[in-house]
């Protein structure tokens, strides 16, 4: 009878021991509110997540955030330059908000399949402000206007 309490014990213990960290609320809906959330944060939200695509759904927000911190930092050095860096940063915000309000809407009435859009939406947006932070304009320019 002990062999039996103490292979039941050593089970649960290993069970939960691959069970890893308890899934975040967030998982359950890729459109909770995450504006208040740090980059790690959202990473750390990330990590739980059972599904692949919402997991890198999130981990794609915490990147485009932390890039857009970046190059407003970088455009903050360089105020004594006339250019149009706020404008990039306020297109790739709004580009963002966009999609993000567009594929909450088609996933409210049942469409999973909106969040690989909305995935790609953010690997184009974070590869147009990488093109700004290593200060290709004209090509961060011709990304972003291809479909």
């Amino acid at each position: 009878m002990k062999e039996l309490l103490a292979f039941l014990f050593l089970g649960s213990v290993f069970l939960s021991a691959q069970a890893g960290p308890a899934t975040h609320s967030a998982c359950n809906n890729p459109f909770w509110d995450y504006s208040a959330q740090s980059p790690d944060e959202l990473r750390k939200i990330a990590e739980t997540c059972a599904s692949e695509q919402i997991s890198n759904l999130y981990f794609s927000r915490a990147y485009h955030i932390e890039l857009l911190n970046e190059y407003k930092a970088l455009v903050a050095l360089k105020a004594y330059k006339k250019s149009n860096d706020q404008m990039y940063i306020e297109r790739q915000r709004m580009f963002i908000a966009l999609s993000e309000a567009f594929a909450y809407d088609k996933w409210k009435n049942g469409n999973d399949a909106v969040l690989s859009n909305l995935i790609d939406h953010y690997d184009q947006a974070i590869e147009v402000t990488e093109y700004l932070l290593w200060g290709n304009e004209v090509l961060a320019r011709n990304s972003f206007s291809k479909p």
